[in-house]
């Protein structure tokens, strides 16, 4: 793949990425279609133009096209229909980028390639992991926590009024069992303030997790993707101020 291709299809996943972190709750009422929806159908069908064109002596002999189709307000019939053709959109534009880039998409029921997606970018850490989880219930430790290597600082920023008491439960456990040899700490923000699910590596990268680390790719596809440059930084810098304004579990 020549470097122009490797840039515009890195462009395109980074797109449908983000398109995939805001998939909003598709209502196919005419009359209940708010302003959220029509803008994620807008960019989406953007999105499936500018593959579809960059991708044009296919377009007739594959699925491809109909991308679009599925995407025109006039052919929407149900969320399940537009979800499919996004997803599928989706899944086309992840196979046909540059391999390297740590995050990705993962299918559904593919609970291993979560497992090792996350893997892969624990084992970016030099120091600190900071894992920001809205939902955290016992699987983030007892699933992920181990994955870390031991000499790591791990940190876990919950939403107290959306974790489950399974997840002091067992960071309980994890502390008496482990201590000082694998440092696991905890803080909580005020009620409803996290609205991100993130891994933050050594304070300086970040990716987003498209759903609950405990339905990863369960019920629909996910997406965990890095996000660069300012916005990457801005988001490090939010978050390791608001994990310093927050109180320990």
């Amino acid at each position: 793949m020549s470097n122009s291709d490797a840039s515009k299809w890195s462009s395109y996943r980074e797109k449908s990425r983000r398109l995939a972190e805001t998939v909003p709750k598709l209502v196919v009422d005419d009359d209940q279609i708010s302003t959220e929806i029509i803008q994620w159908i807008a960019r989406s069908i953007e999105l499936a133009s500018s593959v579809v064109r960059k991708d044009v002596d296919n377009i007739l002999s594959d699925n491809r096209s109909r991308l679009i189709n599925s995407f025109m307000p006039t052919k929407i019939k149900s969320e399940f229909e537009i979800k499919c053709a996004f997803f599928q959109m989706l899944e086309y534009i992840e196979s046909n980028s540059p391999l390297g880039e740590s995050g990705g998409f993962i299918a559904v029921g593919s609970d291993f390639d979560a497992f090792q997606v996350i893997l892969n970018i624990f084992s970016e850490a030099d120091s600190t992991i900071l894992v920001v989880e809205p939902y955290a219930d016992e699987a983030i430790i007892s699933r992920y926590a181990e994955l870390c290597n031991e000499s790591l600082d791990v940190r876990i920023l919950v939403d107290p009024a959306t974790m489950k008491g399974s997840f002091t439960a067992a960071l309980r456990a994890w502390q008496d069992q482990y201590g000082d040899r694998r440092p696991l700490k905890a803080r909580k923000t005020a009620q409803r303030a996290l609205h991100d699910r993130a891994i933050f590596v050594d304070r300086q990268r970040v990716w987003t997790v498209s759903q609950s680390f405990k339905d990863l790719a369960k019920r629909s596809p996910a997406v965990i993707a890095e996000i660069h440059g300012d916005v990457g930084r801005l988001k490090c810098e939010a978050y390791e101020e608001l994990w310093n304004n927050s109180s320990e579990l």
